[in-house]
C-alpha cells in the first residue's frame, strides 16, 4: 500500500492508504479532465489529468493526437464522428480559442470513456497512459514486451530488471479476479509474464525514492511478492527496503548471492526475516547496526544466513550511502563458505576469517 499525508505533516494519524491503480476495481471512481495547458515550442499540448479512486496522474497530448485518436475509434469502435471538435487551421492560438477547445476536448474524452468503459480499446488504454500506472494495463504491457524477447532474455543469462511498481503489478493480479474481458492478440496473455519470472536465474529490483514518472505513485512504498520468481540464484535490490517484500516464496531455499545497495536496512532482521510478520528478537551480539552514531564493529554470524537461507554463498551491502562522502558510506561484502563470520565498519572493506 501507499500512504500519504492529509494535513502536510508526519502524522501517522492522518495517513489515508492508497494502493497503485486498478481500473477495473473503481470504473465508478475513475475520472478524467483537462484542468491546464501548455506551449512548448509553439504547439500547445491539453494537459489530461486521471485519477482512480486516490491514484492520479497525467499525460499530454496535442489536439492532432486527439484528432488521430479520434479516427481509429470512430472506424474501429463505432463513436460517432461529431464528438471531436473540429479543426481550425487559422486563429487557433488565441487564448479564447484554447480554452474553448481545452474544454471541448475535456467533454470529448469524458463522453468518450463513458462509452467505452467497459471495453477500453487498446488505443484508448494507451492515448491515456493506462498501461503505465494500472496494474492490469500495465501488466499486459509486460506480457507483449516478453512475448517479443523472452526468448533474448532466458538465453543470455535468464536476467532481467524490475521496478518496484512492476513487481507490484505482478503481486496483486495474478491474485484478483481478472476483468472480464476478451482479447484475442495473444500477445497480451498474462501467462508470459509467470512463465519468464518463473525461469529466471537472476533478479534486479531497481527501486525510487521519488514519485512514479507523472504520478502520486510512491514505488518505495509499495508492497511485492516475489513468490512468481520459482528459481532465483541472485537477487540484487537498490534503493528499496526489503521490508517491502512480503513473501520470498521459494528464494530461502534457490537463493546463493544477495546485493543490497541502498535498502535502508539498520538490523539483521529486516534481510533474515523481511517477509515474517512477527520478526523475532535478534541477539545483541549479532545484531549489525548501521547508523552514522555507531560505527564500532559488531559480527555478522553467518550461520544467521545460513539458518533462513541455506544456500546463500555471498552477501553484498551498502547500505544508506552518500556517494561523495564514503565517512557516511557502510559497504560490506563476504562469502559465506570462506569464513565462520564477519566484521564490518563505516568507511572501508574489514574482512575477518575466524580460526578454525
Amino acid at each position: 500500500m501507499l500512504v500519504y499525508r492529509t494535513n502536510g505533516k508526519r502524522d501517522t494519524n492522518c495517513y489515508k492508504l492508497l494502493a497503485m491503480a486498478c481500473f477495473w476495481k473503481y470504473v465508478n471512481d475513475t475520472y478524467i479532465k483537462i484542468p491546464n495547458v501548455k506551449e512548448i515550442e509553439n504547439i500547445t499540448f491539453y494537459l489530461i489529468e486521471i485519477r482512480i479512486d486516490t491514484v492520479t496522474w497525467t499525460v499530454s497530448h496535442r489536439y492532432n493526437e486527439f484528432y488521430d485518436l479520434h479516427q481509429t475509434l470512430c472506424s474501429e469502435h463505432g463513436v460517432s464522428k461529431v464528438l471531436l471538435p473540429p479543426k481550425r487551421p487559422i486563429g487557433n492560438k488565441s487564448p479564447t480559442f484554447i480554452e474553448n477547445r481545452r474544454q471541448a476536448l475535456e467533454v470529448y474524452l469524458q463522453d468518450i470513456f463513458s462509452y467505452l468503459k467497459f471495453t477500453m480499446p487498446r488505443v484508448f488504454i494507451e492515448f491515456l497512459d493506462f498501461h503505465v500506472y494500472d496494474t492490469f494495463y500495465l501488466l499486459k504491457n509486460l506480457a507483449s514486451y516478453f512475448y517479443s524477447n523472452a526468448d533474448s532474455i532466458l538465453k543470455f543469462g535468464k536476467s532481467y530488471k524490475f521496478n518496484p511498481v512492476e513487481l507490484y503489478a505482478i503481486s496483486v493480479c495474478f491474485k484478483e479476479p481478472f476483468p472480464n474481458t476478451v482479447d484475442a492478440d495473444s500477445r497480451y496473455d498474462l501467462s508470459h509474464v509467470l512463465d519468464l519470472c518463473s525461469q529466471l536465474l537472476t533478479l534486479t529490483i531497481e527501486g525510487n525514492p521519488h514519485k512514479y514518472l507523472l504520478s502520486n505513485i510512491q514505488p518505495d512504498l509499495l508492497k511485492i511478492d516475489l513468490s512468481s520468481f520459482k528459481c532465483l540464484q541472485t537477487l540484487i535490490v537498490q534503493e528499496m527496503s526489503l521490508e517491502n517484500i512480503y513473501n520470498l516464496g521459494n528464494l530461502r531455499t534457490s537463493l546463493k548471492v544477495l546485493n543490497l545497495t541502498k535498502t535502508s536496512t539498520t538490523n539483521l532482521s529486516q534481510i533474515l526475516q523481511c517477509d515474517i510478520l512477527h520478526k523475532s528478537q535478534v541477539e545483541d551480539s549479532q545484531v549489525c547496526c548501521i547508523s552514522k552514531q555507531n560505527n564500532r564493529r559488531s559480527p555478522l554470524w553467518a550461520t544467521d544466513y545460513q539458518y533462513y537461507f541455506p544456500h546463500i554463498k555471498e552477501l553484498t551491502l551498502g547500505v544508506l550511502g552518500i556517494a561523495d562522502n564514503k565517512e557516511d558510506t557502510y559497504i560490506f561484502k563476504c562469502n559465506i563458505n570462506q569464513c565462520n563470520y564477519f566484521v564490518a565498519s563505516f568507511g572501508t572493506w574489514l574482512y575477518y576469517r575466524k580460526s578454525r
